[in-house]
C-alpha cells in the first residue's frame, strides 16, 4: 500500500473499532432501560410536585397567600404539558412512527442502538466489519469472508485490539469462520433483534459504509463530500482510481 492508502486502511479499522465499542454498549439494551427508568422517576417527581400544589395540600397558613406570593397556575399547566411530553418519549421505540423531526432523530438513534442486538459484538466485528474492510483493500479470492488469508487477517486484528473471549483466551479461526456465516436474518442468530425492517439483514449497513467512505475521502484529501449513501463497491473504485493515478 502507498502511505495514503495505508492511512485509509487504518482509519477504516478505527471505524470498525468504534462500531464494535457501540455493539458492546447497545447489545443488551441496558442504556435504553436506564433511560426509561429515569423517565419513570422524573414523571413520579412531577406527579408528587403537582399533588403538593393542590389547594388541599397547601399549609393552612399559606392558603390565600401562596397563589399571590408565588403564583403557580402557569406552573401547573407547564408541569402537565411536560408530563405529557415525557410520556410520549417513554413510548417511543425503534419501530415507532415519529410525529416530528426531533422524534424522527430520536427514533433513528434507537434504530441504530437496536440493530446491534441482531448479533453478538464479536460476530459484528469478525463477521461483518472486518470482512468489509478486507474486501475494500484486498478483495476475496475464496468468497466473502472465506479463505486462510482472511482468517489470518482477522486473527491479527483481534489480537491487536485485544479482543478476547469471556474467559480471556484468543478466538480460534473456527469461531471467526462461524461469525462470518451468521446472518442477521437467519434462524440461528444469537438474539431476536428489533422489529424495524426485519426483512433487512443489516439495516445500518449504509450508515457504516458512509463512515468508511468519509474516512477514505478525508485521508486521500478528497474532502467529506455530501455524506451520501455509498456502497463498498464505490469506495473500492475510489481507492482503485487513486492508486491508478499515482
Amino acid at each position: 500500500m502507498s502511505d495514503p492508502v495505508c492511512g485509509c486502511f487504518l482509519k477504516c479499522l478505527n471505524v470498525c473499532a468504534e462500531w464494535y465499542d457501540d455493539a458492546i454498549r447497545y447489545n443488551h439494551g441496558g442504556q435504553q432501560n436506564e433511560q426509561r427508568e429515569y423517565l419513570l422517576r422524573l414523571r413520579a417527581a412531577i406527579g408528587g410536585l403537582s399533588s403538593l400544589l393542590n389547594d388541599d395540600q397547601v399549609a393552612p397558613n399559606l392558603r390565600g397567600f401562596l397563589s399571590v406570593l408565588a403564583p403557580v397556575e402557569n406552573l401547573r399547566s407547564q408541569l402537565s404539558e411536560f408530563d405529557t411530553k415525557l410520556m410520549r418519549v417513554a413510548e417511543l421505540r425503534s419501530d415507532a412512527k415519529p410525529r416530528t423531526g426531533v422524534e424522527s432523530d430520536f427514533v433513528d438513534a434507537l434504530i441504530y442502538q437496536d440493530h446491534f442486538k441482531e448479533r453478538s459484538p464479536f460476530e459484528w466485528l469478525a463477521g461483518v466489519y472486518l470482512a468489509e474492510v478486507y474486501y475494500l483493500f484486498f478483495g476475496f479470492e475464496s468468497g466473502w469472508g472465506k479463505g486462510a488469508k482472511y482468517l489470518s487477517f482477522v486473527d491479527v486484528v483481534l489480537r491487536s485490539l485485544k479482543v478476547k473471549t469471556e474467559d480471556r483466551t484468543s478466538y480460534s479461526r473456527e469461531t471467526i469462520s462461524r461469525a462470518v456465516r451468521v446472518r442477521a436474518d437467519s434462524k440461528i442468530r444469537r438474539k431476536k433483534g428489533p422489529l424495524v425492517d426485519r426483512d433487512v439483514p443489516d439495516q445500518m449497513e449504509w450508515y457504516r459504509h458512509m463512515h468508511f467512505m468519509d474516512a477514505i475521502r478525508v485521508e486521500l484529501g478528497l474532502g467529506l463530500g455530501m455524506r451520501l449513501k455509498s456502497s463498498l463497491e464505490h469506495a473500492r473504485r475510489v481507492l482503485a482510481d487513486f492508486s491508478a493515478a499515482k
